[in-house]
């Protein structure tokens, strides 16, 4: 047999071991359990399971023992009996409570394991494998044989209980070595959310998030999305450097939509990166999707919302396959303004460059202050387009305003 001996400073009422609901803990988010249902269905787990369980309270020199026992309550009236869940005090008095044997028939047997432990967090207490001796609190006694599925959950707590120190501390989210490779999330060290579907960098330690009566995450996705603005706004360059890679990598974080700032050491980290390996960078999708349409990105693939060709729609978006290094280096092109000034009466007073762009046949970059051309730019059939993006870039105000001003200029007689 193998006896695991949990221990809290708090001592536990027969109350709390014969009634469901009216928790003290309702509604606060740094507590397991809000439902006051968990320890009852733990209870009915271990009896099904012939897993016994020990409750010894211990005051000022006293000890009260608890141990539940199955008793069959009849109703005269109608003839009807049902098994219920008693306790057998160490003085043989019997507690008879309306808790059924068959309470969490739809739990898994770790979950009655995990349910004794969140309670231990909840309270402030430990476990040991040897008893340790107590003046004041709650000893919870689970027995179990060898070679039985709760052996083996207990000798796998890890994947149910964070042991460990974080790799990393993002605020209220830990991050955690992850050696299994599959979405974890544990909430104050309970795991809350699982799934060996999703793959996962890290697993994740979260001090937020609603659970339902199960223990488990309400809505995972909320709560995914809120790991992700964490790390995009860490400032913690160990983990930044991390996640940043030369190739791509599959991770459940990539599923999610991103709509939050990025720090400055995250964005000057892939920049940095990027200026380092030829341009090629990877992170979380998102991450980098959100970073690339900023319009101070230095990134290769960035992308700049220009003018569109149609009134109706006001703008749409450019790639530039260059990052913002290149965009420094790449030779100013004296010679086309100059056959620009050889077929158009044209003033050009910004800088011209040929790179890789996706989307049009021009760009303004604002953040360089340079007009970008494509390869395939022809000077006759593309100038129009040329002339919007060099009045974005230089004048203040409505476009078509501008675009107005300069036919007059054009036009007006001397």
């Amino acid at each position: 047999m193998s006896k695991i001996y949990f221990y809290t400073p708090t001592k536990i009422s027969y109350l709390d071991l014969v009634s469901i609901g009216g928790s003290d803990k309702e509604g606060d988010e740094s507590t397991i359990g809000q439902f006051h249902t968990g320890l009852k269905n733990a209870i009915a787990m271990f009896m099904r399971n012939g897993v016994e369980i020990t409750f010894n309270v211990y005051s000022s020199g006293s000890l009260t023992t608890f141990t539940p026992e199955v008793f069959t309550k009849e109703c005269k009236e109608t003839g009807k009996s049902k098994e219920l869940i008693g306790f057998r005090k160490n003085n043989s008095e019997f507690i008879e409570s309306t808790v059924s044997p068959r309470l969490g028939f739809d739990w898994e047997p770790w979950m009655a394991v995990r349910e004794i432990y969140a309670n231990m967090v909840d309270e402030g207490g430990y476990y040991d494998e040897i008893r340790r001796d107590v003046v004041e609190g709650t000893e919870i006694i689970i027995d179990f044989s060898k070679n039985t599925q709760f052996q083996e959950i207990w000798d796998n707590r890890d994947l149910y209980f964070n042991e460990k120190e974080p790799a990393f501390k993002l605020g209220d989210v830990d991050i955690l070595d992850n050696p299994e490779g599959y979405l974890k999330i544990y909430k104050r060290d309970i795991l809350v959310y699982s799934d060996r579907n999703r793959k996962s960098k890290y697993a994740y330690n979260i001090y937020f998030g609603d659970l339902d009566d199960r223990r488990t995450l309400r809505d995972m996705s909320q709560e995914m999305h809120r790991i992700l603005r964490t790390i995009a706004t860490t400032d913690n360059l160990e983990f930044i450097s991390s996640v940043i890679s030369v190739t791509a990598f599959e991770d459940t974080l990539n599923d999610f939509s991103f709509y939050s700032t990025i720090s400055p050491e995250f964005k000057e980290a892939l920049e940095t990166f990027s200026d380092e390996n030829d341009g090629e960078v990877h992170t979380y999708s998102p991450i980098l999707s959100s970073l690339r349409g900023r319009e101070d990105c230095k990134l290769k693939g960035r992308k700049i919302r220009t003018l569109s060709d149609a009134i109706w729609s006001t703008s749409r978006e450019v790639v530039v396959e260059m990052t913002n290094k290149q965009v420094e280096e790449a030779p100013r092109e004296k010679s086309i303004k100059e056959r620009f000034l050889e077929k158009y009466n044209f003033n050009i007073e910004c800088d011209i460059i040929q790179g890789e762009i996706h989307g049009s046949e021009c760009v303004a970059d604002k953040y360089n202050k340079v007009i970008i051309l494509s390869e395939n730019f022809d000077i006759e059939k593309d100038f129009y387009k040329f002339v919007i993006q060099y009045l974005d870039l230089t004048e203040t105000g409505n476009i078509v305003d501008n675009l107005a001003k300069t036919i007059e200029k054009l036009v007006r007689k001397l």
